[in-house]
């Protein structure tokens, strides 16, 4: 039987723990799939996309820089895809490309079961397609206001514009650079959803936001997997900050993708335990480079 194509595309992408994961998956199930990261620079997204319709793909994921720019080259968007205005998955199915976006269940999936977080703040970091993503799954937890944070301040305003239209009841604001400190110290929640801190890239040893600026006894939310406890997560669990790491979004988003692929219950203990072997090859990989 043919092997199907299954990948991840980004830029940069060497970093990704996914090809180890999925293929882990596959390979349990018996299923004839290989699954690799696949580099494409922004300006080769859409051929490489073109080559999804001609057969033999089950679909990819997508991080960075792709998950809004693909949008527009898809034929159809799933609900939840629509809404984020991202997508981190792409089904190939009958020569037509559905995007979906499992961001959404990996965050949730995250959080700690049974914490309630009713009438608090929350302050996201970022304001590309994983913090849309972040910012519908925080939609449904209750939260008494949300900001947003980004270098970047047009495009936290526009990320917080286009859901405030669709929420009108949601208390959601932008806050400026000379504020978040003061913000964050308010906040229960606060989530990392840019790149800053990943492992082999330019990024590796910084911080989104300094540590000073997050509560004891809050909780500081990496999505950042590699390393699994990132320099911030560490100096935040120092100050008496609850860490949460990036992990588990990352198995639970690729296993919500690995069903849709699939129709098939993914195992997420063997994802899981790929991703951590992955992680900590890599781990003794950065330190022989020096990174």
């Amino acid at each position: 039987m043919a092997r199907l194509k299954a990948g991840v595309i980004g830029f940069p992408v060497r970093h990704s723990v996914s090809p180890a994961m999925q293929q882990a998956a596959f390979d349990h199930l018996g299923l004839p799939v290989e699954y690799r990261a696949w580099e494409v620079r922004p300006e080769e997204l859409e051929a490489f996309v073109g080559r999804l319709r001609a057969g033999g793909w089950l679909g990819v994921n997508l991080t960075i820089p792709h998950k809004e720019a693909v949008v527009p080259l898809l034929d159809d968007l799933a609900p939840e895809a629509a809404v984020v205005g991202a997508v981190n998955t792409v089904v190939a199915a009958g020569g037509r490309l559905t995007g979906h976006n499992t961001d959404v269940a990996g965050f949730l999936a995250g959080l700690p079961p049974g914490e309630d977080f009713a009438g608090a703040r929350a302050l996201i970091r970022g304001a590309g397609g994983a913090a849309a993503a972040v910012l519908f799954g925080l939609l449904g937890l209750g939260l008494a206001e949300i900001g947003v944070f980004n270098r970047r301040p047009e495009r936290a305003e526009g990320l917080v514009e286009r859901f405030s239209a669709r929420n009108p009841a949601a208390r959601l604001r932008v806050i400026g650079e000379d504020r978040v400190c003061e913000y964050a110290r308010a906040c229960v929640l606060v989530i990392n959803c840019t790149p800053v801190g990943t492992a082999g890239t330019p990024l590796a040893g910084r911080m989104p936001l300094a540590p000073e600026c997050l509560a004891p006894g809050s909780f500081a939310y990496d999505l950042v997997y590699n390393p699994p406890e990132t320099p911030w997560l560490r100096a935040a669990r120092e100050r008496g900050v609850r860490p949460i790491s990036g992990l588990t979004m990352l198995v639970h988003q690729g296993a919500a993708a690995f069903r849709l692929w699939t129709g098939r219950e993914a195992p997420v203990g063997v994802m899981l335990e790929a991703a951590r072997r992955a992680l900590a090859e890599f781990d003794d990989a950065s330190f022989s480079d020096g990174g």
